[in-house]
């Protein structure tokens, strides 16, 4: 173990590498210690992508007993549960700023941070501001957190293995989506009244983990490099990095970090494409309906069943995305980001079409829940979990921060306005003509990818960038690792 105060490895910390000795001395270190090294930031983050996914997932089972408790009006609920999304958007905003500022490894112990002291926030709530204040925080930590730990990710992770890492972080958050429900229903076993905030305590525990684990983890070597520590960023790419790739990086230059007028109006064909790509990508996420699924199954299939079969088929629904996300962690690599993305749109479009039929001609109950799991499964086969991995390789090291944390912010706004207005329109329109217009918009959203969004995956972050300057219009380059040339 080579303490913290050596020459030139301040930035990477006390990392948990048998290899930083040979890292320090200009040489990656071993393969089996860049492998560990990576095991662990690959822990780290995956209980840090859990605990998000708890907080996302928790109140729509214990909203009930907050509602006995807090919330003697409608407009209350409602409020409560839309500034959960409100601030994730906001969350993910600040973060960028805080990440570029300190690093992308205290940005991590930030998030973590957070959401402990929003858990505990909740646990003592006594009243109606309360509540809302530390459910407001959580949301503005899992906002943060899905900007920071996707930074990371992309920043740390050799571009082989990349879109596995970003990939298994989707993983990890359906987990913890799926744990919260199975939680509080063992829970309503004990006899404490307010067992609902036992449920909220355990939310604590894995952000709490990882509190007192992150220091371990290496720093970004880009973001080094942005802060002009070239030789720290050399010491930390090594870690985990072989020589060649470690090589090829810091043979391209770095820009100082942007500011917020440069992503807001950027000012080269690269970047405005980049952006276009990014926010594209992020509005079809949540304008293609897979949000207001997961917001409105149980209502919509109680209305024609027995509330029991109704939880039951949203718990199919859920749990077939979580097999999905499993399945396309480990394929995103091998597959590409653009082929997924555009099954993943094909696939959207055709299920909410054959949706819509079965509303219109009445199906019966497991066809409308298996169309149910075929749109959230195909969901997550791409936008789900593709488009995030592309959305933090896309952008230059300069402006990936807050362009990534913009993108994510119109996601979550997106999201918020879409579960809004559907109730409205559902009642106006009627339920097979609200399938229909997602089957239209996922179709556009087939569009937007067939003709703007490239392949990233097996390229360096720096050579996506080089691609996307040279190549307005198309993006076709050689990767450096030798492969195959690629015309996209």
């Amino acid at each position: 173990m080579v303490d913290a105060s050596t020459a030139n490895y301040g930035a990477t910390g006390n990392v948990i590498c048998g290899g930083c000795t040979e890292a320090l001395h200009g040489r990656s270190a071993p393969e089996k210690d860049r492998r560990f090294t990576l095991a662990f930031v690959r822990i780290i983050t995956c209980i840090s992508a859990l605990a998000e996914g708890y907080d996302i997932s928790l109140i729509n089972t214990i909203l009930p007993r907050l509602k006995d408790a807090f919330f003697p009006n409608t407009w209350q609920v409602a409020c409560f549960v839309s500034s959960f999304h409100l601030f994730m958007g906001c969350g993910a905003l600040c973060g960028s700023s805080v990440a570029d500022v300190l690093g992308r490894r205290l940005a991590l112990v930030f998030v973590n941070a957070l959401l402990v002291v929003g858990a505990a926030g909740m646990i003592v709530a006594v009243d109606f501001w309360t509540v809302l204040a530390a459910r407001a925080l959580q949301g503005t930590a899992v906002g943060f957190g899905f900007v920071c730990v996707g930074l990371y990710l992309a920043e740390v992770v050799p571009a082989h293995s990349r879109g596995f890492f970003v990939t298994l972080e989707t993983v990890f958050l359906n987990v913890g989506m799926a744990l919260a429900p199975v939680v509080v229903y063992l829970l309503s076993f004990t006899i404490y009244v307010h067992n609902w905030r036992l449920a909220v305590a355990l939310a604590a525990l894995p952000p709490s983990i990882c509190v007192t684990m992150v220091w371990k983890l290496p720093e970004s070597p880009r973001w080094l490099r942005l802060a002009g520590r070239e030789a720290e960023a050399r010491n930390s790419m090594q870690l985990v990095c072989d020589d060649a790739e470690v090589a090829e990086t810091f043979k391209f230059n770095v820009e100082p970090t942007a500011r917020w007028t440069d992503v807001l109006c950027p000012h080269t064909t690269s970047l405005r494409r980049a952006m276009l790509i990014g926010m594209g990508l992020a509005m079809y996420q949540m304008l293609g309906g897979v949000a207001v699924l997961l917001q409105y199954s149980t209502t919509i299939l109680g209305r024609e069943f027995s509330h029991r079969d109704a939880v039951l088929g949203s718990s199919i629904m859920v749990g077939a995305k979580l097999a999905a996300a499993c399945t396309a962690a480990g394929i995103v690599d091998e597959i590409g980001r653009r082929r997924m993305l555009l099954g993943s749109t094909t696939a959207m479009a055709v299920s909410f079409g054959s949706l819509a039929l079965a509303f219109f001609f009445s199906a019966g109950y497991w066809i409308k829940v298996a169309l149910f799991a075929c749109i959230t499964m195909s969901f997550t086969f791409g936008l789900g979990t593709a488009a995030y991995a592309v959305l933090v390789e896309v952008f230059a090291s300069p402006y990936r921060a807050k362009a990534t944390a913009l993108a994510f912010a119109v996601s979550r706004w997106s999201s918020s306005l879409t579960t809004a207005v559907f109730p409205m329109a559902d009642e106006s329109f009627g339920t097979t003509a609200c399938w229909l217009y997602f089957c239209v918009v996922n179709a556009t959203a087939w569009l937007f990818v067939y003709t703007f969004v490239p392949e990233t995956g097996g390229y360096k972050l720096e050579e996506i960038e080089d691609a996307i300057a040279s190549h307005a219009n198309s993006f076709e380059t050689t990767t450096g690792s030798g492969e195959a040339k690629r015309s996209l």
